[in-house]
């Protein structure tokens, strides 16, 4: 594939996948139209959400499972695609990665290529709570945060707006101004601001080293035929001479000191090594005599998977207390209306905030 033409066909799917989302939870999930049309289904793309639900709530949903099946299939054939095409907080990440953090951040400050394993161990993490029956406070779906931040600080923002000027005229008369927030609001703000700040150290921060679904789509992409190749097939016409710019690019280091090869656990198909020069590097489907290609798996072994087990383990008391737990002042929980028994409520709760919408 040419240089020019996955860039271009990311940005596009980027953009329209990101205006389809904000569009979904502004206008379709709009009263009334919440209860006509179906547009939570952005929240149904990202498999971890629904098979951590399947085993935590000891069921399966047809339509969820037939999507996640759906999505992981295309993973296993093409990569990391919804990392870097389809995930609206990738996209915004990008965004601030270019045109906020590119000039203050310094190459130096890059975290060691290790902690990238931290994303696998808080993945079995995930898996030991969900099989604990449980899922929150933990989950940390990328659709899930995103959703839950413009549910509790962007979608009141223009009731807040409307009222603030009769509020604002009424302090004179001795009233106090009052702005009410959701439980939450300054936890979902803080995390959603770490999450865009950790593009002061690297890019794609939160995708290379903490997004638990980055390392399920990492795991299924181990063997994807579609992945980068270079053209240093044949010697006399190879054009690729080692200059590793592409090793300096590589937003999410899967490009490693040997440029011929690409880990794709964390190749994301952002294009930028392919966009350096032309003809040194493409993303086919089969080596050529020209192009040939070298894969690497995810970077996990047992100490990950041992790690995350035993941290699972140990925080299931913490999980499991009345600690994230609210009540009213009777002590009864406090649920949306209709919520299924606790025990699968807290199987299938992802805390993405849209009953609070």
């Amino acid at each position: 594939m040419g240089r020019s033409l996955i860039r271009t066909l990311r940005i596009c799917f980027q953009t329209f996948f990101f205006i389809l989302f904000l569009v979904s939870f502004f206008v379709v999930l709009a009263y009334p139209t919440a209860y006509i049309i179906d547009g939570r289904w952005f929240l149904r793309l990202n498999p971890l959400p629904a098979i951590l639900s399947f085993i935590a709530s000891r069921s399966i949903v047809i339509d969820y499972a037939v999507v996640a099946f759906f999505v992981l299939a295309i993973t296993a054939i093409f990569g990391r695609l919804f990392c870097g095409f389809f995930c609206p907080l990738g996209s915004i990440i990008d965004f601030t990665d270019k045109f906020i953090f590119n000039n203050i951040r310094n190459p130096n400050r890059r975290p060691p290529k290790y902690l990238q394993k931290f994303k696998y161990i808080l993945l079995f993490i995930l898996i030991i709570a969900s099989l604990a029956g449980t899922l929150f406070p933990l989950f940390m779906d990328p659709l899930s945060i995103l959703t839950r931040f413009l549910t509790v600080l962007a979608y009141p923002l223009p009731a807040i707006f409307d009222n603030l000027m009769p509020l604002l005229g009424s302090l004179g008369a001795g009233n106090r101004l009052h702005i009410p927030f959701f439980y939450g609001t300054l936890g979902i703000g803080i995390l959603f601001f770490v999450i865009l700040g950790g593009s002061f150290w690297d890019r794609r921060f939160w995708c290379q080293y903490v997004c638990p679904s980055g390392a399920l789509f990492g795991i299924m992409s181990r063997f994807a035929p579609f992945h980068r190749r270079t053209n240093s097939g044949i010697p006399e016409k190879a054009k690729c001479r080692g200059c590793k710019l592409c090793v300096k690019e590589c937003p999410t280091r899967a490009i490693g000191d040997d440029y011929a090869a690409t880990s794709t656990a964390e190749c994301i198909l952002c294009g930028k090594c392919i966009a350096i020069k032309d003809s040194c590097s493409t993303f086919s489907f089969g080596n050529t005599k020209e192009y040939i290609g070298k894969t690497m798996g995810p970077d996990i072994g047992r100490r990950q998977v041992i790690t995350g087990a035993v941290a699972g383990m140990f925080l299931l008391p913490m999980l499991k207390a009345d600690a994230f737990t609210r009540r009213d002042n009777t002590g009864r929980l406090i649920r949306p209306p209709g919520a299924a028994p606790e025990p699968i409520f807290n199987g299938r709760c992802l805390a993405c905030g849209q009953c609070i919408k």
